[in-house]
């Protein structure tokens, strides 16, 4: 399994690691290259990042 950890810096080559999931975002799918890939990873992340926005916008109303 490999995991993305957003806005995080350090070196955790191995490091045993918990990882909770809390949303889900697609189902698993193949990819034919490392751009199309590259391109679900930012997908993958707008899609996160608007969550997180529609998730604080909640708090506060």
């Amino acid at each position: 399994m490999e995991v993305h950890l957003q806005n995080f810096e350090g070196d955790l080559y191995d490091r045993e690691i918990t990882v909770e999931f809390t949303d889900y975002i697609r189902d698993i799918k193949k990819f034919e290259s490392a751009e199309e890939l590259r391109a679900q990873l930012e997908s993958d992340m707008q899609t996160l990042h608007k969550e997180e926005i529609q998730d604080v916008e909640a708090q506060v109303d």
